[in-house]
């Protein structure tokens, strides 16, 4: 039952008229997207640091240049030097394979195992620390992970529930099945790309282990007018538990990535994970 409500809400928004919108939406995109490149290399007209990054046609063309034509080839067109620049952004990230102290695999971004640092300072005189690190809030990773993990489970047990579903649970599981799509999608790829990633390649994927996170409390205080004064007490005692942990963590980090001294010490303990040690 559950695999006819997905493809009955799926087909709801990939209608003909909604498929159009979309497509005169991304074509707005993409027209504004050309527009700002255009504008870049309009303004680019002097030699400068990176250059040798694009060809020597384009270089030809720039101020204070030592490259010139072959005779009979013409200056290329705007157009194809954004064409060209793709092409060359494309094939450096493809090849970029480096080691880097802060590199991190796709399966260790949902637990958090490695932030990247941007800038640090130790002061040995004070016994301070400063770190100005990319990293989040540990609880809010790990939860966000259960949460994902319980959602592919309860999507797939109504795969194979027999009795029909009630058209609040109808809800739930197409809004689940859409944020489940959206955190797989953006973080799969990884697993077939070589090139040297980062934590922050999770985040898109992160917003929507979020929303899930949104869902699964409206999932919990569903019917919460109708029901027992213990029970409601029950469910705002564990979301102020839940918020305030989440809280507190987040304060607790918060020195990591907003440049904030501590302590040596205190630097030491904010270390709860071996691979944590060159945060």
């Amino acid at each position: 039952m559950y695999l006819e409500y997905l493809w009955k809400f799926f087909s709801t928004i990939f209608t003909t008229r909604k498929f159009l919108t979309g497509l005169l939406v991304l074509s707005v995109l993409f027209v504004v997207y050309l527009f700002v490149w255009y504008m870049h290399f309009y303004l680019l007209i002097k030699t400068g640091i990176d250059e040798d990054s694009m060809n020597y046609n384009f270089r030809s063309q720039l101020i204070n240049s030592n490259i010139s034509l072959p005779i009979g080839e013409k200056p290329q067109s705007v157009w194809t030097s954004i064409w060209h620049l793709h092409l060359k952004m494309f094939e450096i990230n493809a090849a970029s394979k480096f080691y880097h102290k802060y590199e991190s695999p796709w399966y260790e971004w949902p637990l958090l195992q490695r932030g990247v640092g941007y800038w640090w300072k130790v002061i040995p005189s004070e016994n301070l620390a400063v770190h100005i690190t990319l990293f989040g809030n540990p609880l809010l990773y790990w939860l966000t992970f259960l949460v994902v993990i319980y959602e592919t489970g309860y999507l797939i047990g109504l795969v194979y529930r027999e009795e029909s579903l009630s058209e609040i649970e109808k809800r739930f599981a197409m809004i689940g099945s859409y944020l489940l799509f959206g955190y797989a999608v953006n973080l799969l790829p990884y697993l077939f790309i070589t090139r040297t990633c980062f934590m922050y390649h999770y985040h898109p994927s992160l917003y929507f282990g979020i929303l899930l996170d949104a869902l699964l409390v409206d999932r919990v205080f569903r019917n919460y007018k109708s029901q027992s004064s213990a029970v409601k007490k029950k469910k705002l005692i564990l979301s102020a538990l839940l918020l305030g942990v989440c809280l507190l963590s987040y304060l607790y980090f918060m020195p990591y990535s907003f440049g904030i001294p501590m302590t040596m010490e205190d630097f030491e303990r904010k270390k709860w994970l071996s691979t944590w040690e060159d945060n």
